[in-house]
């Protein structure tokens, strides 16, 4: 089995965090490296949804934890519960929140296009697609002074620059 791996850094507890996947099951292992030791912590060995082509990762600034691919398991900082996030398109590509301070607010690009969330709730998350011919996104990009801008790099075409209050 072909291993896929994605990290990110959580500013919350300043720690490198690992999701991936090496065998036959449709289940990630999410670890976590302790500073001391340098050893890899277990956080969670059965992350659902975990496939061959889709290892995704994202931690936001308030240390809540997004871990997944097919659908994306969120867990919350400093409890051991993951609650599943499945109101959205399938493969979530990449996830982004522009505050900078926590999820409150944030997008995701899947196969199905873009959803956003701007209430921080569990599943709280609804398409932005609009008129949008969706494509397959991997990549997603907010611009640094302007949060409401959105930047997308789609599979096979190009580049896509959409606003919250319309296309540009």
């Amino acid at each position: 089995f072909d291993t896929k791996i994605a990290v990110d850094y959580n500013m919350a507890n300043n720690s490198f965090y690992a999701l991936y996947k090496n065998d036959g099951s449709n289940s990630g292992h999410l670890k976590k490296i302790n500073s001391t030791n340098n050893n890899w912590e277990s956080i969670k060995s059965n992350v659902s949804s975990v496939y061959n082509w889709i290892v995704t990762l994202k931690i936001a600034p308030n240390g809540n934890i997004y871990a997944g691919g097919y659908y994306i398991d969120k867990n919350v900082h400093g409890t051991s519960t993951f609650i599943d996030q499945t109101t959205m398109h399938a493969d979530i590509r990449a996830i982004h929140f522009p505050n900078g301070i926590n999820d409150s607010y944030g997008f995701m690009a899947t196969d199905g296009g873009i959803v956003v969330n701007t209430t921080g709730t569990n599943n709280g998350w609804n398409s932005c697609n609009g008129d949008l011919s969706v494509n397959q996104f991997y990549s997603l990009s907010v611009q640094d002074d302007n949060p409401e801008l959105l930047l997308g790099g789609i599979h096979d075409g190009g580049v896509f620059v959409k606003s919250i209050n319309g296309d540009r």
